[in-house]
């Protein structure tokens, strides 16, 4: 799979989590088990995995509440489309902010 074809998958998974239609366990199936060899298919690649086990590290440990993860995905998920678009990269934001 190829770094586009990757975060293509990214940004539908996510969306269908943030609007509902399909939980959190399939959002980690869908992208964490293929993105376990991210940094081989690029650095984008690799950043999201990267923030997304984060914010699920960070979940666990109750650091982020669902509603702090869910804007943490949202700004991911508007990175990737940002990328898909060609546009100038946003930032990933800190962790609770």
């Amino acid at each position: 799979m190829d770094e586009r074809s990757f975060l293509e998958q990214v940004e539908r998974w996510l969306t269908a989590f943030l609007n509902g239609t399909c939980s959190l366990d399939d959002l980690i199936a869908a992208i964490l088990v293929p993105g376990w060899d991210a940094h081989r298919i690029g650095p984008r690649a690799d950043e999201v995995v990267a923030d997304l086990e984060s914010s699920l590290v960070w979940r666990s440990e109750r650091v982020l509440n669902d509603e702090t993860m869910r804007a943490e995905f949202q700004r991911l998920a508007e990175r990737v489309r940002h990328w898909l678009a060609g546009e100038t990269v946003v930032p990933p934001a800190e962790i609770g902010t």
